[in-house]
């Protein structure tokens, strides 16, 4: 994957310096695309696929906790949490057994809670504008996560987009999407 090797020099038409989150999701963008791509199944059909999403979900965030539970921020702890936790009731009562992903960690927190809490903010557009099965599993109903996404957002922000950790950041970011994009395609 080629990245802009010079992240310092973005900035918008007005010539003010861009945050690295802004340049983060700029680069990432293909990514996000493509593990969206990887889950339009269940825009298909929600609810005949609604086992097949939690256990993706399941195994995209088990895979990244150990990065989200590092993280600086106690909202980030706590809604990844809760995020895992509602994931793992929602498959003991389906009787899921979420993949084990075979693929490199995430060891980077800001990027695990980046892609996570961001996918999480999607879950919640989807809960709103589609037609879900009732009752919601644990996961899908109202876990706000909005306090935790603003504490990313604003630690990303506070990255120079020309250092070495924004470049460690965005290489974390891609593990991270294609955790999602793999445990996707790997639940079929």
């Amino acid at each position: 994957m080629h990245f802009d090797t010079d992240l310092a020099a973005r900035v918008t038409p007005e010539g003010k310096s861009r945050g690295f989150r802004h340049v983060l999701r700029q680069e990432t963008r293909g990514l996000h695309d493509d593990a969206e791509a990887a889950f339009s199944w269940f825009e298909a059909d929600p609810a005949g696929t609604m086992s097949r999403f939690l256990s993706a979900h399941a195994s995209a965030v088990r895979h990244l906790f150990p990065a989200l539970a590092a993280h600086r921020s106690r909202r980030v702890r706590g809604a990844s949490s809760r995020l895992k936790a509602a994931l793992e009731k929602d498959c003991a009562r389906r009787n899921l057994e979420p993949l084990k992903l075979a693929m490199p960690r995430c060891d980077e927190p800001l990027a695990a809670a980046y892609v996570v809490l961001g996918s999480r903010l999607g879950v919640e557009a989807m809960r709103r504008n589609w037609a879900m099965p009732s009752p919601l599993p644990a996961y899908m109903d109202r876990i706000d996560v909005r306090g935790a996404w603003s504490a990313s957002c604003a630690a990303l922000d506070g990255i120079d987009p020309g250092s070495a950790r924004a470049r460690d950041i965005l290489q974390a970011t891609v593990v991270a999407f294609r955790s999602f994009q793999t445990s996707a395609l790997g639940q079929a």
